[in-house]
């Protein structure tokens, strides 16, 4: 992994899992051919941790896998950290939302259900047929 953060290796081999798959379209496999085709390039050319400090062959260096990297996501590669970042805000966002992520919706909605099932039966609510308070006696 070089200081900007590219994992080369990692683009590789999802570029490689998307390229496998059958459902593939032509010009979406020729786009995942294309990264790894630059990926072999970019593995023939000086790596950017490899050459000095602010020097003008670092920068190109650094550019050209910040280029290769903006390519896979534009194809549909989600970097490590963004992952871990997608994952974290789901979890806060249910945490606040009070709906666990980890449960089947389905199993949810029921849950969700019978809580206000339960609140109604213990409220007299829905007893009464005519609703908003009212008895039949009245």
């Amino acid at each position: 992994m070089s200081s900007t953060n590219v994992d080369i290796d990692d683009i590789e081999a999802w570029a490689m899992d998307e390229g496998a798959g059958s459902e593939v379209g032509k010009s979406r496999k020729r786009r995942l051919q294309h990264i790894i085709a630059s990926i072999e390039y970019d593995r023939r050319m000086p790596q950017p941790n490899a050459l000095p400090v602010n020097s003008g062959e670092r920068r190109i260096a650094e550019a050209r896998q910040r280029r290769l990297l903006s390519k896979a996501v534009a194809q549909g590669y989600q970097p490590p950290i963004k992952e871990i970042a997608t994952e974290i805000g789901k979890e806060a966002a249910g945490h606040a939302l009070g709906v666990p992520l980890d449960m089947d919706p389905g199993a949810m909605m029921k849950d969700i259900t019978s809580r206000e099932q339960s609140a109604k039966k213990r409220h007299g609510i829905g007893n009464s047929g005519l609703g908003f308070g009212f008895s039949p006696s009245s």
